[in-house]
């Protein structure tokens, strides 16, 4: 039997919902779950990372990772109630797990989780926290332990050792150094790794009605590529129109202030991470990838030739994203669009059009006014917003 050792935090709600869909996890697989508390805090200080990331988002991504928490803890059958004074301290909650015989640990990190996320409780203070002890028969004085605290200081220092950067993190006994799943939206490649399913399977299509699916996206970003895989067999699995939105990213970041280059701000153990997990998504959305040596890339033309000839869409996708060919410079682009048996000189005579040009910035003031945080961000029917291609899932079912 496998070891699946589940680093986390009670402070965090991605944690807690990863607490809940790991079980599924272990009942369905033969794997020995290992709890290993973190301190978050301390993760972040290592890394010099903000200790509440969100401050340094703009509102726009704010607005909408909150509506996407909710979301998916009512996928799950449960009801997040965001505490007040998040975060709150959870150092001496995180010793009295390690304090308490591991028999009884499953039950108090769920009853922990619960008095966070769902009864909004103040686990660090200290008539709450002793009166859950009294319910596990456990002494909360014992937190104050040497053992217990040092214990606790290694389990973070080891999660900051395999590169950790976050929680939820998953590492499965016998991959490769330095492999783990970060993020309960990341367990389903762990269960690949289990033996699950190798890859996204897109429904049977639909007639197409009178329903439009808006996709913002912009050629510069590895996301927007990875949404570009499977965006068309979701629509058409819905019966609605795919409508593409080429526009600006960089202008939007400008306007709402996000870094032009948001990866350039993360630790390197995120950015080791991000390598790993683009090719993972291009495995399950079933294409190539291979990061651009170009990057950041220039997308204008290349956006441009998108608003007048839709079917280039994905050839140009593939070019950057999967050749490494710099769809920056027009030689390229002409050389790319023969190739694909486009009339590469008149569409890049067209680009130059005023109307053309008008058209992008149109979209880019659209993409503003919507609250669009990034790409690939989707408009669905009804006019929701749902961002990241890692929530391409989440637009199937809301489309179904």
């Amino acid at each position: 039997m496998r070891k699946l050792e589940f680093f986390f935090d009670l402070s965090c709600p991605y944690a807690w919902m990863g607490f809940h869909r790991i079980q599924d996890i272990v009942a369905r697989y033969p794997v020995e779950l290992v709890y290993r508390p973190v301190l978050l805090g301390g993760i972040f200080r290592d890394l010099e990372a903000p200790q509440v990331p969100a401050e340094s988002w703009s509102s726009e991504r704010q607005r909408m990772i909150a509506q996407d928490l909710v979301r998916q803890a009512q996928a799950l059958g449960l009801e997040l109630q965001f505490p007040p004074g998040h975060p709150r301290r959870t150092v001496q909650a995180l010793r009295l797990i390690l304090s308490a015989p591991q028999a009884k640990w499953h039950a108090l990190i769920d009853r922990l989780f619960a008095a966070y996320w769902e009864e909004k409780q103040d686990i660090a203070c200290p008539q709450v926290l002793g009166q859950m002890a009294t319910e596990f028969g456990l002494d909360l004085s014992r937190t104050l332990e040497p053992a217990i605290k040092t214990k606790l200081k290694e389990n973070t220092d080891e999660a900051l050792r395999r590169g950790v950067f976050g929680v939820p993190a998953f590492f499965l006994e016998g991959d490769e150094e330095g492999v783990f799943y970060w993020g309960q939206d990341r367990i389903h490649f762990l269960e690949k790794a289990l033996g699950g399913p190798e890859r996204f399977t897109p429904q049977s299509g639909k007639p197409v009605g009178e329903r439009e699916l808006h996709w913002y996206f912009d050629f510069s970003s590895p996301f927007g590529y990875l949404s570009s895989l499977r965006v068309r067999e979701i629509a058409a699995a819905a019966g609605v129109r795919l409508v593409p939105k080429p526009f600006l990213l960089g202008a939007l970041f400008k306007e709402i202030g996000t870094p032009m280059i948001p990866m350039a701000t993360f630790p390197p153990s995120k950015v080791r991470y991000l390598a790993q997990d683009l090719k993972q998504w291009a495995a399950w959305w079933g294409g190539p990838f291979e990061f651009t040596k170009t990057f950041p890339l220039r997308s204008v033309l290349a956006l441009r030739i998108a608003l007048l000839e839709e079917e280039t869409i994905q050839v140009l996708y593939k070019a950057a994203w999967a050749d490494n060919q710099d769809i920056g410079q027009p030689d390229v682009v002409h050389a790319v669009l023969t190739q694909a048996n486009f009339d590469a000189d008149a569409l890049i005579a067209g680009a130059q059009d005023p109307g053309i040009k008008q058209k992008l910035r149109d979209n880019t003031a659209a993409a503003r006014a919507l609250g669009v945080p990034g790409v690939p961000t989707f408009k669905l029917p009804g006019g929701q917003l749902i961002w990241g291609q890692d929530r391409m899932d989440v637009v199937a079912q809301l489309l179904d």
